[in-house]
């Protein structure tokens, strides 16, 4: 639930914004972003995540101590090094890399320093946020990111109405998340009192959490070297406005993205609780899979099916002839991206990050390489079908990854799935179009097409037993559980 409210308001304000800014200020403005999101979220808070999932299994409080603390040292070292190598290269990335037009060059500048300072807030909070979710807080933590949301959408779409530049809206940023940072911290704090930040750290743990960070750090850096690749190209061989008829399409692939990875803050802790219980981990691998699945083909067919008139209500007519076919390919690139989550959760649980490294470093080298053959040949297109392809040529490895530490591969289980959903989805499909053929673009007719699929297709689904009774009457008291902690 942490994730509609932040991607209701993200879908809301994005037009604003790009209105406010105009679509080149904006291209440079989701540069500045995506240097924040990429360079800084590293997710080493994960590493409190899985130990504190450990720890608290065995009732270990200084295990819980040390590894919180661990996590919390080695996020500052990181963020740290990572603000001050932005920092110092800030100059050379806006005049040199991305050769940004001088009228907006010292904005763009002052932007990057600015979340470089962010960047080491966002570390910071990330190590208490895994903490909630490693001891099972969901409701607070979904609390928190909810008015997170509230504060930085309210703050830009008020700005952006009222004038403002990409600098102001890149330090309204800066503001939320110091803002949620200290309430983070103050409800981990408040949710683990046997907590107690030390320096004396086992050498097993700290060698784990260098071990673990360290694999963390670098599949986020190669991530991070194709985002800051395949934008400068963009920049470079087209323009920054063309920039922003690509990075707009893409926020949707990775709300998509954002909203299953939901589902693995509290899959991850629970599957480090069950290492030692290899069939009840399979079944929750299976369990999970199933769901992720159904979520990325319904969301993946429904932007097909409203994808052209969803742009034009959204952002504008330009968008819809833009777009349409970039928001089609991103949104089946982040849907393959997020299948993986649950596989990349069971490498990383059992210690073998370096498997989720090497895949990042495929989608790095394949997706460049690509990305001048289809670039070139294709346009812009081609730039997003290169890092589709790279995603593509990689999803062999969620079979390796199942053979080798749960002992079996589960291809079977994952075509099943599949060809139970295609129906529904097929169906889903033509009843959208169908609405929108005969109600036009507009936000009531996308609301009724989308209702209407989401009707046929959860129908469907249940009549042809996607999910046994008992998973969903397991779903629902879980559900009615949490809600309840709220």
């Amino acid at each position: 639930m942490a994730w509609f409210l932040p991607i209701f308001l993200g879908v809301f304000s994005t037009p604003i914004i790009v209105r406010g800014l105009g679509t080149e200020e904006y291209g440079v403005y989701a540069i500045i972003l995506g240097f924040l999101s990429y360079s800084f979220t590293f997710g080493v808070g994960r590493v409190a995540v899985k130990y504190v999932a450990e720890f608290k299994a065995s009732g270990n409080d200084e295990g819980i101590s040390q590894a919180v603390s661990a996590a919390l040292l080695f996020s500052i070292a990181v963020g740290l090094i990572g603000a001050v190598a932005l920092s110092f290269f800030t100059p050379w990335i806006v005049g040199k890399f991305l050769i940004l037009p001088e009228p907006i060059r010292a904005e763009a500048e002052v932007g990057l320093y600015l979340a470089s300072f962010a960047g080491v807030v966002v570390m910071i909070s990330q190590v208490f946020q895994s903490c909630l979710q490693g001891i099972h807080r969901f409701g607070t933590y979904a609390l928190i990111s909810n008015l997170n949301a509230v504060l930085l959408s309210v703050g830009v779409i008020v700005l952006a109405m009222n004038g403002s530049g990409m600098v102001d809206l890149v330090a309204w940023n800066l503001f939320s998340v110091v803002v949620t940072g200290v309430l983070f911290f103050v409800a981990a704090i408040r949710a683990m009192p046997g907590f107690r930040p030390t320096i004396k750290i086992g050498s097993d743990l700290r060698k784990a959490t260098l071990k673990y960070g360290g694999n963390i750090i670098l599949y986020q850096l190669f991530g991070n070297c194709l985002f800051i690749f395949e934008r400068s190209w963009i920049v470079r061989n087209f323009n920054p406005e063309t920039l922003t008829f690509y990075v707009v399409p893409m926020l949707i692939g990775i709300y998509l993205h954002g909203l299953v990875s939901s589902f693995s803050l509290v899959i991850f802790p629970r599957i480090n609780e069950l290492l030692d219980d290899r069939e009840r981990l399979i079944q929750l691998y299976e369990r999970s899979n199933r769901i992720i699945v159904a979520i990325v083909i319904m969301i993946v067919a429904t932007l097909a099916a409203c994808g052209r008139s969803f742009l034009a209500v959204w952002v504008g007519p330009e968008f819809e002839a833009s777009s349409y076919w970039l928001l089609g390919i991103h949104s089946v690139t982040f849907g393959l991206i997020a299948i993986f989550i649950i596989p990349w959760g069971i490498a990383e649980a059992f210690h073998a990050a370096s498997i989720n490294v090497a895949i990042t470093l495929t989608w790095l080298i394949i997706g460049v390489g690509l990305l001048f053959i289809f670039g070139t040949s294709i346009g812009i297109e081609g730039v997003a079908l290169a890092r589709l392809a790279s995603v593509v040529l990689t999803l062999p490895v969620i079979l390796y990854i199942e053979n080798r530490f749960l002992g079996r591969t589960l291809f079977s289980a994952w075509l099943t799935a599949v060809l139970k959903i295609i129906p529904a989805s097929i169906l889903m499909y033509l009843a959208q179009s169908f609405v929108l053929k005969y109600l036009g673009a507009s936000w009531a007719a996308l609301v009724i097409a989308i209702l209407l699929g989401l009707i046929i297709y959860s129908t469907v689904l249940y009549f042809i037993g996607f999910l046994a009774r008992s998973e969903i009457t397991e779903f629902t008291e879980i559900w009615f559980r949490r809600s309840s902690k709220v």
